[in-house]
């Protein structure tokens, strides 16, 4: 009996150090997020620029997009608008330069979010720091650091 009152105290134990790791509302450099050695210049002057890089096959990507798609809506982003840019000629003849952008961020895997071309974070680079975490919590504790990235550069 002692032995399952031991085992529930360590899953319990457990379970409060993913929890408590699983809200990075102050990441920490080298562990939720990479900071780049100097900043890549970015296209959108003095509005921070925030780049998703996906596969449309990946699964993982494919769990992170509604997140994603929710935290965009909540930085008060007008979708029709996003859409519209999303669609427009600009953005599909900047989809030529992907592999170029991979390079210089020096991308591993996807998905990943580049913040204002200084800062990369994903759901795994975020996992790292939250062993045993399920993937939501790592797609939302990836939202929360992009939150706090976003914030640092405005």
């Amino acid at each position: 009996m002692r032995l399952l009152q031991r085992l529930f105290a360590i899953a319990c134990f457990g379970l409060i150090a993913a929890a408590a790791t699983a809200a990075p509302n102050a990441p920490v450099e080298g562990q939720e997020y990479i900071r780049l050695p100097q900043q890549v210049p970015t296209d959108t002057g003095k509005k921070v620029e925030v780049l998703e890089f996906f596969w449309y096959n990946c699964p993982h990507c494919y769990q992170f997009e509604p997140h994603f798609a929710e935290w965009i809506k909540k930085q008060g982003v007008d979708m029709k608008k996003f859409t519209d840019t999303y669609n427009s000629f600009s953005v599909q003849s900047k989809v030529g330069r992907v592999p170029q952008l991979q390079a210089t961020f020096r991308l591993e895997g996807v998905p990943t979010v580049v913040i204002d071309g200084q800062y990369i974070t994903s759901p795994s680079i975020v996992g790292q720091a939250m062993r045993g975490a399920s993937e939501a919590q790592m797609n939302a504790a990836t939202l929360q650091v992009m939150d706090a990235l976003v914030a640092k550069k405005k």
